[in-house]
């Protein structure tokens, strides 16, 4: 019998709330359309009706839904004059792309506007966020503004990593923007950023790591934090490897519409001096252990100035030849020549002239040493112009020039050898 009371009471209020929404001057154009309906849970029960304040209270198990919003809590309580829903205990909040849960949240149907404290989770696709409040919009962007918020997508407890930020704010299925961030794996914190951007339109898991084990690095974890920006793409490395050491990089890759494109590689890692006993084992010196900085570097960018003048540059470094070859981050090939430069080309409809700097450096067995080098290096020529039945062309090319003519010739000697087959232990 109180069962059947129940489920009259609740039909009986939002016939009710419907109506009173209806003629207030505040909602009186959307409620009439979008009626608030109450309903009990488990065991609710009407307490009462305020009429000097205009508020209905609903407390045990409520369920409340305005729209595509569905709420849940142990208590409601519906300002009727105000348009504003406060609840209480155990709430669960929930759109078709987004659920908020808390102990109190005030939600303001006017201005279509939520407000949650006293800490809160947060639910957007794969996204999880702590935090201690929020503020939610309901309408437009949906967008959610957490203060002291922690968000992962891993969904275990406690999570492999997370992200910790004095602020969060979230469009869902586009993009989250976080401020002073910590990155955390596990328990230990990695990087820091003053502002952080992560694309929520792109599906791919930003977190790879990849652990494993082998004879030269024994056993080793690398990992790769990837973020999506809307313009570009960035990767974080951190790598644990346990005969060499930590290895830490980024490699950042834009697109500016088509004025502009370029990448940033650098990697570095502090390496142990992997030495080899009378056995052909390998062992360190841990009581006087040896460290080689090894590092990585390279940085292309192209830019159009105006419409006939064009930059484009290209900075290439690194420590020795087999750095990308070890740490399989970057190009993996072994690089025994690296080559920089850097040109502005203007394109004419009746000539090209380009200035331009490039460097080339060698590998000479120890070290990267200069080989080549043109700065400046002034180029100009005409296309082909007709001259009645013939056709003429214009070309000067002005370079200052430094070239190490000697090892250029041990290196074609070297080269020919190789193609050749040759083996210097048979002599």
């Amino acid at each position: 019998m109180k069962k059947r009371l129940l489920s009259f009471t609740s039909i009986y209020l939002a016939i009710y709330i419907w109506v009173h929404l209806g003629s207030s001057t505040s909602c009186q154009a959307e409620a009439s359309d979008d009626p608030i309906i109450l309903e009990h849970a488990d065991k609710a029960e009407f307490v009462g009706f305020l009429s000097e304040r205009g508020k209905v209270i609903f407390e045990g198990r409520v369920r409340a839904s305005f729209k595509e919003t569905r709420l849940e809590a142990d208590s409601v309580q519906v300002d009727l004059e105000k348009g504003v829903i406060t609840a209480w205990g155990n709430i669960t909040l929930q759109e078709p792309k987004r659920i908020l849960k808390g102990k109190r949240i005030i939600y303001n149907l006017t201005e279509e506007k939520v407000l949650a404290d006293n800490g809160v989770e947060v639910k957007i696709d794969r996204l999880y966020v702590d935090g201690e409040g929020a503020e939610m919009e309901m309408k437009e962007e949906r967008r959610t503004d957490l203060k002291k918020g922690d968000f992962t997508t891993c969904n275990y407890t406690p999570p492999h990593y997370k992200v910790k930020a004095s602020r969060v704010v979230i469009y869902p299925e586009k993009n989250l923007w976080a401020y002073n961030v910590i990155f955390y794996l596990g328990r230990v914190p990695i990087f820091y950023f003053p502002i952080y951007y992560h694309s929520l339109s792109h599906k791919g898991p930003p977190l790879f790591i990849n652990p494993g084990y082998s004879k030269k690095e024994g056993w080793y974890l690398r990992s790769r934090y990837g973020v999506f920006l809307e313009n570009s793409h960035l990767d974080l490395f951190l790598d644990y490897f346990q005969r060499r050491g930590f290895g830490k990089g980024i490699d950042y890759r834009y697109r500016f519409g088509k004025d502009a494109t370029g990448k940033f590689f650098l990697y570095h890692i502090s390496e142990k001096e992997i030495l080899y006993d009378e056995k052909n084992r390998l062992y360190h010196n841990e009581d006087d252990p040896i460290y080689t900085q090894r590092w990585r570097f390279l940085f292309s960018h192209y830019q159009s100035l105006l419409d006939d003048l064009f930059f484009t540059g290209v900075l290439n470094y690194q420590s020795d030849e087999s750095i990308s070859h070890d740490i399989n981050r970057g190009e993996y090939p072994r690089i025994k020549e690296l080559n920089s430069y850097l040109a502005l080309t203007q394109r004419k409809t009746d000539y090209i002239a380009r200035l331009s700097g490039e460097r080339r450096d060698s590998w000479d067995g120890k070290n990267f040493a200069k080989r080549m080098e043109e700065a400046p290096r002034l180029k100009v020529w005409q296309r082909p112009t007709p001259l009645g039945p013939l056709y003429y062309q214009f070309k000067t090319d002005l370079v200052n020039e430094y070239k190490d003519l000697v090892n250029e010739y041990k290196n074609l000697v070297n080269e020919y050898k190789d193609k050749k087959g040759y083996n210097p232990k048979a002599d």
